[in-house]
This record gives C-alpha cells, sequence and structure tokens, in this order.
C-alpha cells in the first residue's frame, strides 16, 4: 500500500512496471481484494 488512512478505511496503491510481470500480478490482485473485504476503499 502505498498511501492510507486508517481512519477512513481509504488506500491507495501506484503500480510501477515491476507489478505486471506474471506471479506479481497475482499477489497485487489479492492483497487490495483482503482490503476491501474488510471495508477498505482501493484506488489502483
Amino acid at each position: 500500500m502505498d498511501l492510507a488512512r486508517p481512519g477512513h478505511r481509504g488506500a491507495i496503491e501506484y503500480e510501477g512496471e515491476h507489478h505486471f510481470d506474471g506471479v506479481q500480478i497475482v499477489r497485487d490482485d489479492a492483497r487490495p481484494a483482503r482490503l476491501v473485504a474488510s471495508g477498505w476503499r482501493v484506488s489502483r
């Protein structure tokens, strides 16, 4: 997570070029999914 506002349950994720590699894509998709499932708003 690149920026978070825990009191607002909001997060921003910035994904650079290395995030578009096969395994990394799966990891990057899983983290925001967990945050959203726990009530956070995530912008990527």
